[in-house]
């Protein structure tokens, strides 16, 4: 008797739906004409790719976040003829949000405001003065932004890099993140982050100044 009651207790957790689940369900049953709208289209997509098997399924799984599998599922749809001949631009949109999520997995994932602010001692107004005066690299990430990793070391950010971001002339988020972690001939094929944790500051200040410019 008592297996039986256990038994159906996991059965009854089984089907017990998910948080992101249950928020679906509620905005599908009291969102707005556009939210319902926006869930069928984005559930049509997700359902054509589940239909490709569990191997496609578990290629999309690797992404180490929802975003960077959503990215992976957008770039696998969008090479489909059908969907190039109907929506040309789907391809580059696809393509340049899966780029982007790989650039985030090889600066080791991001941190939030909340987290950069205790890892530099600061209070979070001040992480948003750093950001807003380009001291800090920070992806927008809806209504806040997001702080990519690699840009820390310790209790700090990596040595001189405060310095390199001061003197570059471009702004952009995406090209400053690409910048310090891509390869560069003139630091004899070392990234930025690689030349910076070598302790060749003047070099990725002086790369810095001339990229872009």
């Amino acid at each position: 008797m008592v297996a039986l009651k256990a038994d159906k207790e996991t059965q009854r957790r089984t089907r017990r739906p998910s948080a992101g689940a249950a928020a679906m369900a509620r905005l599908e049953a009291e969102g707005s004409p556009l939210q319902r709208a926006f869930i069928q289209r984005v559930m049509t997509g997700l359902t054509r790719f589940a239909k490709g098997g569990d191997e496609a399924i578990a290629a999309a799984m690797k992404a180490s976040t929802d975003v960077g599998t959503l990215a992976y599922v957008a770039s696998e749809l969008a090479a489909s003829p059908a969907v190039a001949e109907l929506d040309p631009m789907a391809a580059l949109l696809a393509a340049g949000a899966k780029t982007k999520q790989e650039l985030l997995e090889r600066a080791g994932g991001i941190l939030g405001v909340n987290d950069v602010a205790g890892l530099l001692g600061i209070t979070r107004q001040a992480v948003d003065k750093r950001r807003r005066a380009h001291r800090l690299i920070a992806i927008p990430q809806g209504h806040d932004y997001a702080y990519p990793a690699a840009q820390f070391a310790g209790s700090g950010l990596v040595p001189g890099l405060d310095q390199a971001l001061a003197a570059m002339p471009v702004q952009d988020p995406w090209m400053r993140l690409e910048w310090l972690l891509t390869g560069d001939d003139e630091l004899d094929g070392a990234s930025p982050l690689e030349a910076l944790k070598a302790g060749r500051t003047g070099d990725v200040v002086a790369n810095a100044a001339g990229h872009g410019a």
